[in-house]
């Protein structure tokens, strides 16, 4: 498992991308559809996005968020397959393989997206809550969600934010903690809590409730 200091240069990065990449050029394309610009060649843009509807500029809008995260994730994805680049940190003199630390870019851009950024996917721009096609409510369905956290930690340790971070979903998570397998849980709690602080507490109270479970089966 990393150190406290690698997970730490992993999620400043993490920051740093959302701030100054990912939430800043979806803010430009966003000035731009709205006529906020004043470059030459954005103006000349404008005045054509002008011609498209207004109860289309919404979908625009969400083209803009899956184009920049199309070209991020894509990028990531290159890093951790090759064997001839890497993304490096640097702090107090030692060196950090980010791609070395975590346990895959591109699962970790979309825990980036939901802790840091401003502006959420355009899947969940759309109302598509990482949930079955076919389904469409917003929240889990009790099937679904034991189905999720059943199959692999790697499978399902981006929902497991996201999850977190959705009231509905997290009470109905805690409610079937007895049906999913608890080393499942342990492993996302174990990798959530290392990398961030921020869904400590909800990690708690679900190590709590699995405690009180193994105690009623033993």
């Amino acid at each position: 498992m990393a150190k406290d200091t690698e997970l730490r240069a992993l999620y400043i990065f993490g920051q740093i991308l959302m701030k100054h990449v990912r939430d800043l050029t979806i803010r430009e394309e966003y000035n731009i559809i709205a006529g906020i610009t004043k470059a030459p060649v954005n103006i000349e843009l404008y005045k054509k996005l002008k011609l498209i509807p207004d109860d289309q500029k919404e979908t625009l809008k969400n083209l803009v968020v899956d184009a920049v995260d199309g070209a991020l994730n894509n990028f990531l994805w290159l890093i951790e397959q090759s064997d001839d680049f890497d993304l490096v940190a640097y702090k107090n003199k030692e060196t950090f393989s980010l791609k070395g630390i975590s346990d895959g870019l591109c699962g970790d851009y979309w825990n980036f997206v939901e802790e840091f950024s401003e502006y959420t996917t355009a899947a969940e721009m759309l109302g598509y809550d990482f949930i079955e096609e076919t389904n469409q409510e917003k929240s889990f369905s009790e099937t679904y969600l034991v189905e999720l956290f059943s199959e692999s930690p790697e499978e399902a340790k981006r929902y497991f934010i996201r999850t977190l971070n959705n009231k509905e979903n997290y009470e109905l998570l805690k409610s079937l903690i007895p049906k999913i397998p608890s080393d499942i849980l342990k492993i996302l709690i174990e990798m959530t809590v290392s990398r961030s602080s921020f869904h400590k507490d909800q990690c708690a109270e679900i190590k709590d409730i699995m405690e009180k479970k193994n105690r009623n089966f033993s």
